[in-house]
């Protein structure tokens, strides 16, 4: 959810739509990637943690391997979601109103 968010933003600040769907494309792959501990050996770096689907992989991962509760990391991914949400109704609002004309004045 968090990513289709923000592919409102980029739909709406993009002209067409080859840029927009390359655009999430490409963050979603260099998120996950990023996270992955086979290819980035800094997959533990605090800038990691601050990443879009960090929250929701971590707590996957929990859920799948672990019988410990992970709040922390759903209240992180919650965060992202509502901060995407916010940015893309404010962007797709800009970008789809419409002039409206004055009223006619009657005397």
């Amino acid at each position: 959810m968090t990513y289709g968010a923000l592919g409102v933003v980029l739909g709406s600040v993009l002209h067409r739509e080859v840029e927009g769907m390359f655009a999430m494309v490409m963050i979603s792959v260099i998120d996950v990637l990023l996270q992955n501990p086979l290819w980035n050996s800094a997959a533990d770096s605090p800038l990691i943690r601050w990443l879009p689907t960090y929250g929701a992989t971590q707590a996957a991962t929990a859920a799948a391997f672990s019988s410990r509760p992970t709040p922390a990391c759903l209240a992180l991914e919650l965060l992202w979601f509502t901060a995407a949400a916010l940015l893309s109704l404010l962007t797709f609002h800009h970008r789809t109103r419409t002039a409206r004309p004055e009223p006619a004045q009657v005397h």
